[in-house]
Parts: C-alpha cells; structure tokens; sequence
C-alpha cells in the first residue's frame, strides 16, 4: 500500500510540470488566435513553468532548512527524510522536462543551462539514491532559486509587449543582473568557502566513510564549483549585453 501511494506520488509530480507547459501553451494559443496576436507558445509557457518550480522549491526548501536550524550548515549528517525525497523527485522532474523543452527553444545560452541542469539531475539523484548529506544540497537548491521570480519575471517581459518599453526593460535587467550577481557572484562562494572550511573540520570523518559517500562530496564540491564558473559566465554575457543596450 504505502508503495502504491509512493509510485502515485511519483508520477503526479513527473506530470506536473509538463502539465503546466501544455495548460500555459493550449491558453495562449487561445489567446493569440483571439487577440490576433503572436506571442511566442513555447518560450512563455516554460516561463510560467519556471515560475511555479522556483517558488514552490524556494517553499519547500526554506521550510526544511527553518525545521533543520539547530543543525550544523554543512556536514549534519542528518537522513533523508519524506519532505526531503519529495524535493529531490519535484527538482528531478523540473530539471528533467526543462532540459527537454531548452533543448527544443532556440536560447542563445541554452548548452550552458543544458549543461547546469545535467549536473544539477546527477548531483539530486546521487544523493536521493545514497541518502548522503541532503541538507548540504537543499541548501544549495534554496540559494540557487531564491533569484528565480527575478529572472522570469526579465525573461517575461523580453516576451510581451513590455519589450518595447526600453526603460522598463533596461530596469528589470539591471534588476536581474543585480539579483544574480549579490546571490550567485557574491554569497554562493561565500557559501562555498564555508563548506570548504566545514570539509577541512571533517577531513578524518569523511576519510573513513565509504567510497561512494566520498564520490558524492567531491562530486557535491564539483558541480558547486560548475554552478558558480556558470554563474559567471552568464553574469558576462549579461554585463555585455546591458552595456550594449545602454549605449
């Protein structure tokens, strides 16, 4: 039975994120056809899609880090509970369907984000399957997503009739470049350099532990090291882009 609605769980939250893909591309298609209008019906559906993954994984992740507090920031050892699986197999879906749906849109940066969501599947499935150090990876969801609602709310307004409002446009991405570069360029690495600092107090610990559970800190170390050179990178083309449009 509890296996049952474990597997039902599993395939709603698989469906859920192309569900709202199709619901949002079905709606404004409707909407265009009315309107005789032609926003784009891949590109805003997978912003609303984006909407909804990054405020229900900033929820679901700051109510897990608030109830896990009084616990050590990294290296807890604390196992994995239900509310932690649910957020590994909600992140595995989004990551999963997003891949897909970047993969067929024609985003300039679109290998960068294919690249970041492979990593993002493997590092969220390793540590689902091992069970090793889950509040060291949720806290790396929640940092990652808090800038989320920023950066679709950008992406929306580049895709609507805003776009031609240039001064609105300039601010929301200067608001987006700013939101990035505090969360991303500044306490992501901070957040790092912590870690590094709490892997140098459990250097002997993890020495003992098994081969796996020290594959997942290194590869844990590695896509953290990723995310940020990509956070960079992105932050770049950003830079340039604005400076351009200022001009």
């Amino acid at each position: 039975m509890i296996f049952i609605i474990l597997y039902t769980t599993m395939i709603q939250t698989l469906l859920f994120f192309p569900t709202i893909y199709c619901a949002s591309k079905v709606v404004l298609s409707m909407y265009n056809k009315y309107y005789n209008v032609q926003y784009d019906t891949h590109e805003i559906p997978c912003i609303i899609m984006r909407f909804f993954q990054g405020f229900g994984t900033i929820y679901m992740t700051s109510k897990y880090l608030y109830s896990t507090y009084s616990l050590p920031l990294f290296f807890s050892h604390i196992a994995t509970t239900q509310d932690v699986n649910f957020i590994y197999e909600y992140s595995l879906s989004y990551f999963l369907w997003d891949t897909l749906f970047t993969y067929i849109g024609n985003d300039p940066q679109k290998y960068l984000f294919i690249a970041h969501h492979s990593a993002c599947l493997y590092i969220i499935l390793f540590s689902q399957v091992s069970t090793y150090e889950p509040k060291d990876l949720i806290l790396g969801l929640f940092v990652s997503e808090i800038t989320n609602p920023i950066y679709q709310c950008n992406d929306l307004l580049l895709f609507t009739k805003y776009k031609y409002n240039s001064d609105l446009i300039f601010l929301a991405g200067c608001s987006n470049f700013i939101s990035i570069y505090l969360i991303r360029g500044i306490v992501f690495p901070h957040l790092l350099f912590v870690w590094f600092h709490s892997y140098n107090k459990n250097y002997q610990y993890i020495q003992e532990q098994s081969i796996s559970y020290q594959l997942y800190i290194y590869s844990l170390l590695l896509t953290m090291i990723g995310i940020s050179i990509g956070s960079y990178v992105w932050l770049y083309h950003k830079y340039n882009y604005l400076i351009t449009y200022y001009r």
